[in-house]
Protein backbone atom coordinates (compact mmCIF):
# COMPACT_ATOMS: atom_id res chain seq x y z
CA UNK A 1 0.00 0.00 0.00
CA UNK A 2 2.85 2.37 0.84
CA UNK A 3 4.53 1.55 -2.46
CA UNK A 4 1.38 2.31 -4.44
CA UNK A 5 0.88 5.61 -2.65
CA UNK A 6 4.48 6.64 -3.34
CA UNK A 7 4.09 5.81 -7.02
CA UNK A 8 0.96 7.93 -7.26
CA UNK A 9 2.72 10.85 -5.64
CA UNK A 10 5.70 10.59 -7.97
CA UNK A 11 3.52 10.46 -11.07
CA UNK A 12 1.06 13.13 -9.98
CA UNK A 13 3.24 15.86 -11.45
CA UNK A 14 3.41 14.19 -14.86
CA UNK A 15 0.96 13.72 -17.70
CA UNK A 16 0.43 11.02 -20.27
CA UNK A 17 2.07 12.03 -23.53
CA UNK A 18 1.28 10.85 -27.05
CA UNK A 19 1.90 13.93 -29.14
CA UNK A 20 3.31 15.08 -32.44
CA UNK A 21 5.07 18.39 -32.97
CA UNK A 22 5.93 20.09 -36.25
CA UNK A 23 7.97 23.17 -37.06
CA UNK A 24 8.42 24.63 -40.54
CA UNK A 25 10.03 27.76 -41.89
CA UNK A 26 11.27 28.92 -45.28
CA UNK A 27 12.55 32.48 -45.25
CA UNK A 28 15.03 34.72 -47.06
CA UNK A 29 17.39 37.09 -45.27
CA UNK A 30 19.77 39.87 -46.21
CA UNK A 31 23.42 38.88 -46.20
CA UNK A 32 26.61 40.46 -47.54
CA UNK A 33 28.23 38.52 -50.41
CA UNK A 34 31.26 37.99 -48.15
CA UNK A 35 29.23 37.55 -44.98
CA UNK A 36 29.25 34.59 -42.60
CA UNK A 37 26.58 32.09 -41.61
CA UNK A 38 26.92 31.25 -37.89
CA UNK A 39 24.90 28.13 -37.10
CA UNK A 40 24.33 26.38 -33.75
CA UNK A 41 22.24 23.21 -33.91
CA UNK A 42 21.74 19.76 -32.37
CA UNK A 43 20.62 16.47 -33.90
CA UNK A 44 19.93 17.94 -37.36
CA UNK A 45 20.66 16.94 -40.94
CA UNK A 46 22.09 20.12 -42.43
CA UNK A 47 22.71 20.90 -46.10
CA UNK A 48 24.60 24.12 -46.88
CA UNK A 49 25.19 25.19 -50.47
CA UNK A 50 26.89 28.20 -52.00
CA UNK A 51 24.88 29.60 -54.92
CA UNK A 52 24.62 32.61 -57.22
CA UNK A 53 21.95 34.20 -55.04
CA UNK A 54 22.61 37.58 -53.39
CA UNK A 55 20.86 36.80 -50.11
CA UNK A 56 20.44 33.78 -47.84
CA UNK A 57 17.63 31.26 -47.64
CA UNK A 58 16.93 29.21 -44.52
CA UNK A 59 14.51 26.29 -44.69
CA UNK A 60 13.69 24.13 -41.66
CA UNK A 61 11.44 21.09 -41.38
CA UNK A 62 11.19 19.33 -38.05
CA UNK A 63 8.89 16.52 -36.96
CA UNK A 64 8.85 15.13 -33.41
CA UNK A 65 6.73 12.36 -31.93
CA UNK A 66 6.71 11.66 -28.21
CA UNK A 67 5.10 8.69 -26.51
CA UNK A 68 5.16 8.11 -22.77
CA UNK A 69 4.65 9.96 -19.52
CA UNK A 70 5.96 13.53 -19.59
CA UNK A 71 6.11 16.65 -17.46
CA UNK A 72 6.31 19.48 -20.00
CA UNK A 73 5.37 20.51 -23.53
CA UNK A 74 7.68 20.57 -26.55
CA UNK A 75 8.82 24.06 -27.47
CA UNK A 76 10.99 24.82 -30.48
CA UNK A 77 11.93 27.82 -32.58
CA UNK A 78 14.73 28.83 -34.94
CA UNK A 79 16.08 32.27 -34.13
CA UNK A 80 17.64 34.03 -37.15
CA UNK A 81 19.26 37.42 -36.79
CA UNK A 82 20.99 39.64 -39.31
CA UNK A 83 24.00 41.49 -37.95
CA UNK A 84 26.70 43.42 -39.81
CA UNK A 85 26.05 41.53 -43.03
CA UNK A 86 26.22 38.15 -41.29
CA UNK A 87 23.48 35.73 -40.31
CA UNK A 88 23.26 34.12 -36.87
CA UNK A 89 21.08 31.01 -36.67
CA UNK A 90 20.40 29.12 -33.46
CA UNK A 91 17.85 26.84 -31.89
CA UNK A 92 15.60 27.85 -29.04
CA UNK A 93 13.94 24.74 -27.65
CA UNK A 94 12.67 22.95 -24.60
CA UNK A 95 12.03 19.25 -25.11
CA UNK A 96 9.36 17.18 -23.46
CA UNK A 97 10.75 15.62 -20.29
CA UNK A 98 9.46 12.13 -19.67
CA UNK A 99 10.04 9.33 -17.24
CA UNK A 100 8.80 6.51 -19.45
CA UNK A 101 8.40 6.32 -23.21
CA UNK A 102 10.16 7.27 -26.44
CA UNK A 103 10.91 10.26 -28.62
CA UNK A 104 11.62 10.27 -32.37
CA UNK A 105 12.78 13.24 -34.41
CA UNK A 106 13.21 14.05 -38.11
CA UNK A 107 14.99 17.40 -38.37
CA UNK A 108 16.36 18.96 -41.57
CA UNK A 109 17.94 22.35 -42.22
CA UNK A 110 18.69 23.65 -45.73
CA UNK A 111 20.73 26.83 -46.13
CA UNK A 112 21.58 28.56 -49.40
CA UNK A 113 23.95 31.52 -49.37
CA UNK A 114 26.23 33.44 -51.75
CA UNK A 115 29.10 31.18 -52.82
CA UNK A 116 31.58 33.88 -51.74
CA UNK A 117 30.33 33.66 -48.15
CA UNK A 118 31.73 31.76 -45.15
CA UNK A 119 30.29 29.36 -42.59
CA UNK A 120 30.93 28.69 -38.91
CA UNK A 121 29.10 25.74 -37.32
CA UNK A 122 28.75 24.39 -33.80
CA UNK A 123 27.05 21.02 -34.20
CA UNK A 124 26.19 18.16 -31.88
CA UNK A 125 24.91 14.75 -33.00
CA UNK A 126 24.27 15.94 -36.55
CA UNK A 127 25.03 15.38 -40.22
CA UNK A 128 26.47 18.20 -42.32
CA UNK A 129 26.70 18.34 -46.12
CA UNK A 130 28.59 21.41 -47.35
CA UNK A 131 29.39 22.38 -50.94
CA UNK A 132 30.58 25.29 -53.07
CA UNK A 133 31.59 27.64 -50.24
CA UNK A 134 34.45 29.95 -51.26
CA UNK A 135 35.00 31.73 -47.94
CA UNK A 136 36.29 30.10 -44.77
CA UNK A 137 34.79 26.91 -43.35
CA UNK A 138 34.98 26.41 -39.58
CA UNK A 139 33.37 23.41 -37.89
CA UNK A 140 33.19 22.48 -34.22
CA UNK A 141 31.59 19.03 -34.14
CA UNK A 142 30.68 16.56 -31.41
CA UNK A 143 29.34 13.10 -32.27
CA UNK A 144 28.67 14.25 -35.84
CA UNK A 145 29.39 13.50 -39.49
CA UNK A 146 30.43 15.98 -42.18
CA UNK A 147 31.03 15.86 -45.94
CA UNK A 148 32.61 18.80 -47.76
CA UNK A 149 33.16 19.24 -51.49
CA UNK A 150 33.88 21.94 -54.07
CA UNK A 151 34.84 24.52 -51.42
CA UNK A 152 37.44 26.88 -52.88
CA UNK A 153 38.32 28.99 -49.87
CA UNK A 154 41.76 29.17 -48.28
CA UNK A 155 40.92 28.67 -44.60
CA UNK A 156 39.60 25.45 -43.07
CA UNK A 157 39.34 24.95 -39.32
CA UNK A 158 37.96 21.68 -37.93
CA UNK A 159 37.53 20.81 -34.27
CA UNK A 160 36.11 17.30 -33.86
CA UNK A 161 35.22 15.01 -30.96
CA UNK A 162 33.87 11.53 -31.69
CA UNK A 163 33.09 12.65 -35.25
CA UNK A 164 33.98 11.92 -38.88
CA UNK A 165 34.72 14.23 -41.78
CA UNK A 166 35.45 13.64 -45.46
CA UNK A 167 36.53 16.46 -47.76
CA UNK A 168 37.31 16.62 -51.47
CA UNK A 169 39.59 19.54 -52.32
CA UNK A 170 40.89 22.40 -50.22
CA UNK A 171 43.80 24.85 -50.31
CA UNK A 172 45.45 27.48 -48.14
CA UNK A 173 45.49 26.78 -44.41
CA UNK A 174 44.18 23.72 -42.59
CA UNK A 175 43.75 23.74 -38.80
CA UNK A 176 42.80 20.47 -37.10
CA UNK A 177 41.98 19.45 -33.56
CA UNK A 178 40.74 15.85 -33.36
CA UNK A 179 39.79 13.55 -30.50
CA UNK A 180 38.46 10.05 -31.15
CA UNK A 181 37.60 11.03 -34.73
CA UNK A 182 38.14 10.06 -38.35
CA UNK A 183 39.33 12.43 -41.08
CA UNK A 184 39.75 11.85 -44.83
CA UNK A 185 40.88 14.63 -47.20
CA UNK A 186 41.54 14.12 -50.91
CA UNK A 187 42.80 16.31 -53.79
CA UNK A 188 43.98 19.16 -51.57
CA UNK A 189 46.72 21.75 -52.06
CA UNK A 190 47.36 23.09 -48.58
CA UNK A 191 50.28 25.47 -48.05
CA UNK A 192 49.96 25.53 -44.26
CA UNK A 193 48.78 22.77 -41.96
CA UNK A 194 48.66 22.68 -38.16
CA UNK A 195 47.17 19.57 -36.59
CA UNK A 196 46.77 18.02 -33.17
CA UNK A 197 45.02 14.71 -32.66
CA UNK A 198 44.41 11.93 -30.16
CA UNK A 199 42.92 8.46 -30.64
CA UNK A 200 42.02 9.23 -34.26
CA UNK A 201 42.48 8.08 -37.85
CA UNK A 202 43.74 10.60 -40.41
CA UNK A 203 44.26 10.27 -44.14
CA UNK A 204 45.32 13.50 -45.83
CA UNK A 205 46.13 13.81 -49.52
CA UNK A 206 47.75 17.10 -50.49
CA UNK A 207 50.38 18.61 -52.74
CA UNK A 208 53.40 20.12 -50.98
CA UNK A 209 53.64 23.82 -51.78
CA UNK A 210 57.04 25.54 -52.06
CA UNK A 211 57.95 27.18 -48.73
CA UNK A 212 54.83 25.64 -47.23
CA UNK A 213 54.77 24.89 -43.50
CA UNK A 214 53.20 21.69 -42.14
CA UNK A 215 53.21 20.91 -38.40
CA UNK A 216 51.62 17.68 -37.26
CA UNK A 217 51.41 16.36 -33.70
CA UNK A 218 49.35 13.82 -31.83
CA UNK A 219 49.17 10.46 -30.17
CA UNK A 220 47.52 7.04 -30.09
CA UNK A 221 46.44 7.32 -33.74
CA UNK A 222 46.96 6.21 -37.33
CA UNK A 223 48.28 8.82 -39.78
CA UNK A 224 48.52 8.51 -43.56
CA UNK A 225 49.99 11.36 -45.61
CA UNK A 226 49.78 11.19 -49.41
CA UNK A 227 51.80 13.79 -51.32
CA UNK A 228 50.51 14.37 -54.85
CA UNK A 229 53.09 16.95 -55.93
CA UNK A 230 55.90 19.21 -54.84
CA UNK A 231 58.58 18.27 -52.36
CA UNK A 232 60.54 19.28 -49.29
CA UNK A 233 62.08 18.10 -46.03
CA UNK A 234 60.34 15.92 -43.45
CA UNK A 235 61.53 15.83 -39.84
CA UNK A 236 59.75 13.05 -37.96
CA UNK A 237 59.97 12.41 -34.23
CA UNK A 238 58.03 9.45 -32.92
CA UNK A 239 57.81 7.27 -29.83
CA UNK A 240 56.24 3.81 -29.61
CA UNK A 241 55.16 3.73 -33.24
CA UNK A 242 56.53 3.11 -36.71
CA UNK A 243 57.17 5.03 -39.94
CA UNK A 244 56.70 3.47 -43.37
CA UNK A 245 57.23 5.16 -46.72
CA UNK A 246 56.92 4.31 -50.39
CA UNK A 247 59.50 5.10 -53.04
CA UNK A 248 60.13 8.81 -53.55
CA UNK A 249 61.39 9.47 -50.01
CA UNK A 250 65.15 9.75 -49.52
CA UNK A 251 66.40 8.98 -46.01
CA UNK A 252 68.98 11.58 -44.93
CA UNK A 253 69.27 10.80 -41.24
CA UNK A 254 67.95 8.19 -38.85
CA UNK A 255 68.30 7.71 -35.11
CA UNK A 256 66.26 6.27 -32.28
CA UNK A 257 62.76 7.73 -32.61
CA UNK A 258 63.84 10.18 -35.32
CA UNK A 259 64.08 10.16 -39.09
CA UNK A 260 64.73 12.87 -41.65
CA UNK A 261 63.44 12.38 -45.18
CA UNK A 262 63.63 14.35 -48.40
CA UNK A 263 61.10 14.51 -51.20
CA UNK A 264 62.62 16.00 -54.36
CA UNK A 265 60.81 18.75 -56.20
CA UNK A 266 60.21 21.53 -53.70
CA UNK A 267 61.03 23.46 -50.54
CA UNK A 268 58.22 22.61 -48.14
CA UNK A 269 58.92 22.06 -44.45
CA UNK A 270 57.09 19.17 -42.76
CA UNK A 271 57.47 18.58 -39.01
CA UNK A 272 55.84 15.54 -37.41
CA UNK A 273 55.93 14.84 -33.68
CA UNK A 274 53.82 11.91 -32.51
CA UNK A 275 53.51 9.29 -29.79
CA UNK A 276 52.09 5.77 -30.11
CA UNK A 277 51.16 6.50 -33.73
CA UNK A 278 51.73 4.60 -36.95
CA UNK A 279 52.73 6.79 -39.91
CA UNK A 280 52.39 5.86 -43.58
CA UNK A 281 53.95 8.19 -46.18
CA UNK A 282 53.03 7.92 -49.84
CA UNK A 283 54.45 9.84 -52.81
CA UNK A 284 52.30 9.81 -55.92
Amino acid sequence: MKTLALTLVLLSGFQAVAQKFEYHMDEEYKMDPNGTINLDCDDAEVTITGTSRTNARVKVDRFVEVKGVGSSEEEFEIDVREKDGNLNIREMQRNVRYVMGSRTEDYKIVIELPASGSIRINGDDGEFYISNIHGFVKLNLDDSKAEIKECKGTEFDFGMDDSSLEMDGGSGELLLGLDDSELKIFNAKFSRMFTNFDDSELKIETALIDKGNYKISGGDSDLTLIFTGGGGMLDIRYDDGRVRSTSGFQELEKDDNYVRLKVSGGSANVQINVDDTDIDLVKK
